[in-house]
């Protein structure tokens, strides 16, 4: 069974269909021009790489981009938290410098232990650790 369309109804369609060509086709050339300066990016980002144009691949670039920054992310949180750890042993060494206990007592407790019961890091921290 055919669905009948009236002449306004046929115009209104018409026009629709129109504008979504139209819509689509602007779109498209802004497709073709992002991916022009996309593949110029590539290119230069290989000339900097001194890679060859016709090979660099640009999501393996990205990719071992990625992994640098976290690994350099990683190393920096090590140092970051074996400096932590270097203050909380300054500050139970001057906690516990008029107290009691010696200093075989003292190192016997764990540097991270003493860390986290000081407030010098958090627990969560070392669980991310």
């Amino acid at each position: 069974m055919a669905l009948a369309l009236c002449d306004d109804d046929l115009a209104l369609l018409t026009s629709l269909v129109h504008v979504c060509s139209q819509l689509a086709d602007s779109e498209l050339k802004q497709l073709e021009m992002d991916q022009l300066e996309l593949e110029q990016l590539r290119h230069q980002l290989a000339d900097y790489f001194c890679e060859d144009v016709t090979t660099f691949q640009l999501d393996e670039c990205i990719s071992t981009l990625n992994t640098f920054i976290q690994q350099f992310i990683k190393a920096a949180d090590v140092r970051l938290f074996t400096y932590l750890l270097f203050l909380a042993s300054a500050s139970v060494l001057h906690h516990f410098q008029d107290s009691q206990l010696d200093e075989n007592q003292i190192f016997s407790y764990s540097p991270i232990y003493l860390a986290v019961l000081f407030g010098m890091i958090s627990s969560e921290y070392l669980n991310a650790v």
